[in-house]
């Protein structure tokens, strides 16, 4: 009579008074398999009885057609889960829940079930490059994710690319992609710290320290982030200049602190900037606690003077400061010695500064220990 409508109502009222009814099965088998137009509703009547039956690989053919319907799109992500779960559990297509849970990532990419189903599929098969590409496409495709999703997404592809097919390179692009949106993402800069140290990009990587030491707002932390950049310069890139310049900073962070100190000023001597070196010494002769340690220090920025940088007046200043609050600091009385007899030797005319370290001098010795100098 060809009124499939009818049909269909007939067959519902069949089922209701007779669920099992063979030969309705078999009609609405035919319509499902044969009738465009109505697949959806002789699957909705055929569904029941294949539940019962655990008839499942009908069940998710019924489950497939009605999902793929846009009539049905609202109840679109519960059919293509339930698709997955029973290919999972029961069918093992494998392809089968693949798709189910691709269609539903496309659907719902904030459901992170759903990302670790893909992610098991994957492992199971070493399928990662699907994956990879399902992740890239839907970054690409949907433009209703807000940038908090596309950090974890970025992230969860970045990590992929890194453990999974081992390709620093995209791994590293992605990562980066990540700081567009959020540029202080902890997780992200250790993972580019870890991948910039595999492909020996030293540079990128104390731009990544720098950027680090920069943005915290812990002051332990930016310490340990300066330290690390400065081994990088010093130790990697062999270039003393700018690991002095990077514990100069960490110096200026906490002006107490000894082993700095100690490394910038051999960073300094090493890349002879001794008028840097000098102030330094001259902020430890502020911060000595007590007169001897005073006397010491002063010693050596006047060492500094009179040696590295020529400026003996400034020099013989510091000395004699010395030598009057301690005629038997040894070490400058020692240097003033040396100072005279090389400024003897020399041609100029140097009968000032002689003369004047000779008063000094006489200050300080005494007949009774010093008589053949006196």
């Amino acid at each position: 009579l060809q009124d499939p409508i009818s049909a269909m109502d007939f067959s519902r009222e069949v089922l209701e008074l007779s669920p099992d009814h063979e030969d309705t099965l078999v009609l609405l088998q035919g319509v499902f398999e044969q009738m465009e137009d109505f697949r959806v509703e002789a699957g909705r009547l055929l569904e029941p009885v294949l539940r019962r039956h655990d008839l499942y690989d009908n069940l998710v053919v019924v489950l497939q057609d009605r999902a793929g319907n846009i009539d049905y799109i609202d109840e679109a992500p519960v059919l293509w889960r339930e698709v997955g779960e029973i290919d999972t559990k029961h069918t093992n297509d494998g392809d089968l829940a693949r798709t189910a849970y691709e269609t539903l990532f496309e659907m719902e990419p904030q459901d992170e079930d759903v990302r670790g189903r893909l992610s098991a599929i994957a492992a199971s098969d070493q399928s990662w490059s699907l994956l990879t590409d399902k992740y890239a496409k839907v970054l690409a495709d949907n433009y209703e994710i807000d940038d908090q999703l596309r950090v974890v997404l970025f992230g969860e592809l970045a990590q992929l690319f890194e453990e999974r097919l081992e390709d620093l390179d995209l791994a590293r692009d992605t990562y980066e992609q990540v700081l567009g949106y959020e540029p202080e993402h902890s997780g992200t800069l250790d993972a580019l710290d870890r991948i910039y140290s595999r492909q020996n990009d030293w540079t990128a990587l104390a731009e990544l320290y720098r950027r680090r030491a920069d943005n915290t707002l812990d002051p332990e932390q930016r310490m340990d982030w300066l330290f690390n950049l400065a081994t990088l310069y010093e130790e990697i890139l062999e270039d003393p200049a700018s690991a002095s310049d990077v514990y100069n900073e960490v110096v200026g962070v906490d002006p107490l602190a000894e082993q700095p100190r100690r490394i910038l000023e051999r960073l300094l001597r090493q890349v002879g900037r001794w008028d840097e070196l000098a102030t330094l010494f001259r902020e430890e002769v502020d911060m000595s606690e007590d007169e001897g340690e005073r006397h010491d220090r002063l010693f050596r920025l006047a060492s500094l003077l009179e040696g590295e940088l020529d400026r003996v007046e400034e020099a013989l200043d510091l000395y004699q400061e010395i030598i009057s609050a301690d005629t038997g600091h040894h070490d400058t009385r020692r240097s003033l010695e040396g100072l005279l007899r090389d400024l003897g030797l020399e041609d100029t005319d140097n009968s000032q500064l002689e003369i004047r370290i000779v008063d000094m001098l006489m200050d300080v010795f005494t007949p009774e220990e010093d008589l053949d100098k006196v």
